[in-house]
């Protein structure tokens, strides 16, 4: 069997909904990532897995600092959400598995 045809067979198996159904998602949670979030009382800070805020303040870049303080700590990822609550912006503290190239 050529590598092109095992290929295409694999395509073929990881596309099909039967084999999609009831799996985990890639990613597993890490203990280690902050998301900045907006709470009833101001701006919170929340590991991931978590419910409940770390730390609340009353603006976003203050949770923003104190949350990149303990990605660096935890050597996690940063994520900030907006008020619409989707993620305007991640920032990596930790082993990047891409790491960007510098041009020097």
């Amino acid at each position: 069997m050529t590598l092109m045809r095992y290929v295409l067979r694999v395509r073929r198996i990881d596309h099909n909904p039967a084999t999609l159904v009831n799996k985990e998602p890639f990613e597993m949670s890490n203990s280690n990532n902050i998301h900045v979030v907006q709470r009833e009382n101001g701006w919170g800070t929340l590991r991931e897995g978590g419910e409940r805020a770390s730390h609340v303040f009353e603006s976003q870049a203050e949770a923003i600092s104190a949350g990149r303080e303990m990605a660096r700590q935890g050597r996690g990822e940063l994520f900030i959400h907006g008020q619409d609550g989707r993620i305007r912006a991640r920032d990596s503290h930790g082993h990047d598995p891409c790491p960007p190239k510098d041009s020097k």
